[in-house]
């Protein structure tokens, strides 16, 4: 009813969702359409989720209006995570105790997969790090900051290869864009210029 709360469709509104549109139009031509649009037991990765996602992404974008109002959005999730590390590290060393997954060596936790939940893990980290910038007090800071770490930490205990690349990753194309902000320090600057020569040195030694 408050047209406040309507979603603005801009760019970023109409490339998502042209990308499910296109996702239709190829799952309409495939081999199984059924599949396409439930996926499977195992992953669930069909056209389905993504009319989740759409519909997840038109909810917040259109009632998280302030940063104030993203920030503890955040704030709520990383709360959450804590509950899931919990159990992920009482999977990795008291497995008696507690067992998800399929039973191996890596953790899972809640996910019941070690590659999904290496996943989350990057969005906690992401989240940490960005309201460790943003909020002022320093108790909170030491807090975001704990919760980074532990989220690398429980990375490891995955045990997922493919998440190791994707935070080397994500990492070098942070600072690349902290690089090119304006208002950003210049001994950050600095500071985020020598990692990344770091970086492609130690690429191209190995």
């Amino acid at each position: 009813i408050n047209p406040e709360f309507r979603p603005k469709l801009n760019l970023l509104y109409y490339s998502i969702f042209a990308f499910i549109a296109w996702a239709f139009l190829s799952s309409i031509f495939g081999h199984n359409f059924y599949m396409s649009f439930w996926g499977d037991m195992e992953r669930s990765e069909g056209l389905i989720l993504w009319l989740h996602l759409l519909a997840y992404f038109t909810v917040i974008s259109s009632v998280l209006k302030t940063e104030k109002n993203w920030l503890n959005f955040f704030d709520v999730n990383l709360g959450v995570s804590i509950i899931v590390f919990a159990l992920g590290f009482i999977q990795a060393f008291f497995p008696k105790i507690i067992t998800f997954g399929s039973g191996d060596q890596r953790v899972s936790s809640l996910f019941g997969n070690a590659s999904f939940l290496a996943a989350y893990v990057f969005f906690c980290m992401a989240f940490a790090a960005y309201l460790f910038v943003k909020r002022k007090n320093i108790l909170l800071k030491i807090y975001y900051a704990a919760m980074f770490f532990v989220s690398g930490y429980l990375i490891l205990l995955t045990q997922t290869r493919g998440a190791f690349v994707g935070l080397l990753a994500g990492i070098f194309s942070s600072l690349v864009l902290i690089i090119f902000t304006k208002k950003i320090d210049k001994n950050f600057r600095r500071v985020s210029l020598l990692i990344i020569a770091l970086v492609v040195a130690l690429s191209a030694i190995f």
